[in-house]
């Protein structure tokens, strides 16, 4: 499974919501958004992305990355890879 599709079945368990669809625009203060993004979901969603990927985030890292394309950026910069 890529990066982008295992990003996506993390949103989907922190949100508990089998539908929800992301793109890479998508942010947590945009129009385009998941329901109940709020600041403490955040936090849960950035600790399952770690848990998924076996990462740990820099604050800046968490400070920088602002939508999904970011946190996929991110993600692939700590596994070295390019898909």
């Amino acid at each position: 499974m890529g990066v982008f599709n295992r990003l996506q079945k993390v949103f989907k368990e922190t949100f508990n919501d089998t539908s929800a669809d992301i793109d890479l625009e998508m942010s947590r203060e945009g129009i385009n958004t998941i329901y109940g993004w709020d600041s403490i979901k955040h936090v849960e969603l950035m600790y399952m992305i770690e848990n998924e990927f076996n990462i740990e985030f820099s604050l800046e890292e968490l400070q920088n990355m602002k939508t999904i394309r970011d946190m996929l950026n991110t993600i692939k910069g700590h596994l070295n890879v390019s898909e």
